[in-house]
């Protein structure tokens, strides 16, 4: 059952980091248009940085789906997870806008699983010893 539990949480959080990285790739100046409007204005949500950024996730996503290189991957995923999680962080902690969001600023509810995935994605680090359903643990590959 942990095994199984594991893969899904594999596939569910890996595919998320690919839909956003393919929306990038699609779109750029829609990932673009969201860091300006989500008070995440800088480098990173310049449309030119959005392509790299797209590839960047998919690839990522893709590994974590599979369960390779889960060493360096499940911690990346973490990373980008947290990283984009602290950037809508007003979302996360006041989801109805009781007492973060003045005038005409509302709060955007779907942010709040942004939490749920990077803990998520922390259990799956805790017990990648348990996830013998990788690509990794199949093939005798160090995770």
């Amino acid at each position: 059952m942990k095994a199984i539990t594991l893969l899904l949480l594999r596939i569910s959080t890996g595919v998320v980091l690919m839909l956003w990285g393919v929306f990038r790739i699609q779109s750029p100046e829609s990932g673009a248009g969201l860091g300006e409007r989500y008070d995440y204005p800088g480098v990173l949500s310049a449309e030119s940085m959005q392509m790299g950024l797209g590839v960047a996730e998919t690839v990522l996503g893709v590994a974590v789906v599979l369960g390779v290189l889960r060493k360096l991957t499940y911690p990346l995923q973490s990373l980008v997870l947290l990283a984009g999680a602290l950037l809508i962080w007003k979302h996360i902690i006041d989801p109805f806008g009781l007492f973060l969001f003045a005038g005409d600023a509302s709060p955007v509810r779907v942010f709040f699983p942004s939490l749920c995935l990077f803990v998520a994605t922390l259990v799956m680090i805790a017990f990648k010893e348990d996830d013998t359903l990788s690509l990794d643990h199949k093939l005798g590959l160090p995770f």
